[in-house]
């Protein structure tokens, strides 16, 4: 999986921003659980606390600092590569594996 056709917008709010990117060679139909649990574990998110919003293909963080932008698309796209590797090696059930991933 990657990111693809990465989009930032200015939201209503003052510095607030969205952050809309496609997901390429999504592997089946558990990634959407995979890369939320990596989401809501990466250093960025317990951070931040950015909402990540994930409809059918397209993911979407809402940032409330315009000077993270890129990072917030760096951790994005870490996350998206670390979800991948979870899918097809451990399933989504096993909480360990997702450790292991985590810790990689």
């Amino acid at each position: 999986m990657k990111l693809d056709h990465i989009s930032v917008t200015l939201n209503d709010k003052p510095d607030e921003y969205r952050i809309r990117a496609e997901v390429k060679g999504i592997p089946g139909k558990q990634w959407q659980e995979g890369l939320k649990f990596v989401w809501f574990n990466s250093s960025y998110y317990l951070r931040k606390k950015s909402e990540l919003v994930i409809k059918g293909n397209e993911v979407e963080l809402v940032l409330k600092d315009s000077s993270d932008i890129q990072n917030a698309i760096d951790a994005l796209s870490n996350s998206i590569s670390k979800a991948e590797r979870i899918i097809p090696n451990y399933g989504v059930t096993n909480v360990s594996s997702y450790k292991k991933v985590l810790n990689n």
